[in-house]
């Protein structure tokens, strides 16, 4: 009986254990298919990662192309000019300035008598100027530096007399830019203007003999400006 009590025992415990085997062996299979999918969906992950990347990449590479602007400026002691701007980046941009204005000759009529005054003259401004743009809560400033070359042509005083005024001038600028649609925006400027004048009065007396007198002058102050630009491209 003792015998058979042992034997009972041990067939029972062999087979608890080739039980537990199978157990395993169907716990390893059902975690394969697990991992497998996990594997999968990371890689779903990382192609879907991919696009955005792309479109990441060509945000970036499409905020670094050029665009152009044309506008109109009013600087105070200046004559209105022409904008051609160039912006490089999001934060530096390039100006081309002309400036053009055309004085008519003058004559006063006084008792029906005509009497000429001076003849017409063309002035002319032509510089370049760059801005450094650094974006703020409220609305976007810039610093910047302009440099440009002017004169008002001949101008004939009277018979016997002429000036030229021409020079040049040098500005350092801080500016405003306010938005006003999205490719408008209104500019207010102000800042340190320092210019160089030169003038030649030409004078010619009785005897038809021309005397050339130079003078010259340097100019500092505040020089300030109103800007309005359309970027078209």
């Amino acid at each position: 009986m003792k015998k058979m009590f042992i034997a009972a025992l041990t067939a029972m415990a062999m087979c608890s254990y080739s039980y537990a085997q199978d157990d395993e062996e169907e716990y390893e299979e059902d975690e394969a298919p697990a991992v497998e999918q996990s594997s999968a969906a990371e890689e779903e992950e990382e192609e879907e990662e991919a696009p955005v990347a792309k479109k990441e990449k060509t945000k970036k590479s499409s905020g670094s192309k050029l665009s152009f602007g044309l506008g109109m400026g009013l600087t105070s002691g200046n004559l209105a000019e022409l904008d051609f701007k160039i912006k490089l980046n999001p934060s530096m941009e390039a100006t081309a300035i002309l400036g053009f204005k055309n004085h008519g000759a003058t004559s006063t009529e006084s008792g029906g008598v005509t009497i000429k005054g001076s003849d017409g003259s063309t002035s002319l401004k032509i510089g370049a100027g760059f801005d450094y743009y650094i974006n703020m809560p409220l609305l976007p400033i810039s610093a910047g530096a302009e440099l440009a070359y002017f004169t008002n042509g001949e101008t004939v005083v009277d018979a016997s007399t002429t000036n030229e005024n021409s020079g040049v001038y040098f500005d350092l600028m801080f500016g405003v830019h306010a938005p006003i649609a999205p490719n408008f925006t209104i500019s207010g400027k102000a800042g340190l203007g320092i210019g160089y004048n030169m003038t030649e009065v030409n004078i010619t007396n009785a005897m038809g003999v021309t005397v050339t007198a130079e003078s010259s002058r340097m100019d500092v102050g505040i020089k300030a400006g109103l800007y309005a630009t359309w970027y078209f491209m």
